[in-house]
């Protein structure tokens, strides 16, 4: 609840976006500006959601890790 919120369009340029924003993932990957190398999203019971999200960026999904099976995934993507 105290964490500093930074709007998608501030994000810096990077080869690697980590993100772990407990379900805003849903909102910031299509108002995303930049274009990193690898994109690794934890996704909370909306994997379907984020990975045509990142389908629309032309990123294309290589791994798909479960921290909580049904509930939480890490999906790392690679931009085309």
């Amino acid at each position: 609840e105290n964490a500093d919120h930074v709007a998608p369009g501030d994000l810096p340029n990077c080869d690697v976006l980590e993100m772990d924003c407990e379900g805003s993932e849903v909102d910031i990957l299509p108002n995303l500006d930049i274009r990193p190398e690898t994109l690794i999203v934890e996704t909370h019971r909306n994997k379907p959601t984020v990975e045509g999200h990142l389908e629309r960026l032309g990123y294309e999904a290589v791994d798909c890790g479960v921290e909580i099976p049904d509930e939480i995934f890490i999906l790392t993507a690679r931009r085309r």
